[in-house]
């Protein structure tokens, strides 16, 4: 009969020895794991937002309004165009705190039975604020300096952001009405740099319903 021999304590360091390095391993792998998938769904969530911010701005361009609107602080000071942008905009004292990149005037803004005492139009700004794209919308169209606003981070860590527009042939630095009477420039061009996405550039036709 044959005595069984136990492990000696050499075989038994290299035995734990080697439970300790695919343990290790296996926790390697499965942190790798755990971190891809956060990376993914935090990239999936960047991604579902420049979307969002996109989808926002198509629809205001392409439901643009022949409605200019007057601003200041009783809100009878100036008249700024239906669609004004980049260079050629001036604007009273209302975002001091921002810049701002091109107001519109937009239709399309649901009031079903009349159910708010607001027009069917809208007057949407989009501006920088503390290096966050915005959209900013208020309840009427002419302002005074009271006039409550509501605005609705679109992008996060802009670093920079450039805007140009499409008239009469022409990719300009400023906008404030075409010859044709035209309300709006026929596209907008916006440029910006964002973590992750690095520089870009979009390109969006803008037109009258």
């Amino acid at each position: 009969m044959r005595r069984q021999r136990g492990l000696t304590l050499v075989e038994l360091l290299v035995a734990l020895g080697v439970f300790g390095f695919v343990s290790a391993a296996s926790v390697g792998v499965l942190t790798l794991a755990v971190n891809g998938q956060s990376q993914l769904e935090l990239r999936t969530d960047e991604v579902m937002r420049l979307e969002r911010a996109r989808a926002l701005l198509r629809a205001d361009l392409l439901q643009l309004a022949p409605r200019p609107v007057r601003e200041g602080p009783s809100g009878r000071e100036a008249e700024v165009p239906a669609f004004a942008g980049g260079a050629e905009l001036t604007l009273p004292e209302t975002a001091p705190d921002a810049e701002v990149l091109f107001v519109l005037t937009r239709g399309g803004w649901q009031n079903p039975d009349s159910a708010r005492p607001r027009a069917e139009l809208q007057r949407v700004t989009y501006l920088l604020k503390d290096d966050a794209l915005i959209r900013r919308t208020r309840p009427f169209l002419d302002a005074a300096a009271d006039t409550p606003t509501l605005d609705q981070v679109l992008l996060e860590d802009v670093e920079d952001a450039e805007v140009a527009f499409l008239s009469e042939g022409q990719w300009r630095d400023g906008f404030a009405g075409q010859d044709d009477g035209a309300p709006g420039p026929d596209a907008l061009r916006i440029e910006m740099t964002l973590p992750g996405f690095g520089r870009l550039r979009q390109d969006f036709l803008a037109r009258v319903p």
